[in-house]
């Protein structure tokens, strides 16, 4: 088990699962970065996603899919990076960002029902296991 989960050997070009999983864990603690400034930058009240609930403020749509708009935008956009030589910079900026928008998601869906915080937490309701 040690070799194929280790790191690469030399002239190998694959990554192996323990150096995937290290590179995973920056990719995260980049989008856990980014998340607070962010939450710092954009909203001045208690409201962490008073930004993103402005199509909900408008009537327009719910908050969720107003931030997965942001989110397909995101996608189109590393679509262009992949295809056209990207910048590693860019890249991982739009990958962070992917990562946030899809947890926002997320976190208003809990806002609006408490069942998706206890999936997280492992658990379930009563009604859901009948």
């Amino acid at each position: 088990m040690g070799h194929e989960l280790g790191h690469r050997q030399a002239g190998e070009d694959r990554l192996r699962f323990r150096e995937a999983f290290h590179y995973r864990e920056l990719i995260l603690a980049k989008a856990d970065e980014i998340m607070v400034k962010k939450a710092c930058d954009y909203s001045a009240s208690a409201d962490i996603f008073a930004n993103l609930r402005a199509w909900e403020t408008f009537g327009i749509m719910s908050a969720e899919l107003g931030v997965w708009v942001r989110l397909a935008d995101k996608v189109a956009r590393l679509g262009s990076l992949l295809k056209d030589r990207y910048n590693p910079d860019a890249v991982l900026d739009t990958i962070v960002d992917l990562i946030n928008y899809a947890t926002y998601i997320y976190l208003l869906m809990i806002e609006k029902d408490p069942a998706y915080a206890r999936l997280l937490e492992g658990k379930r309701d009563a009604k859901e296991n009948v």
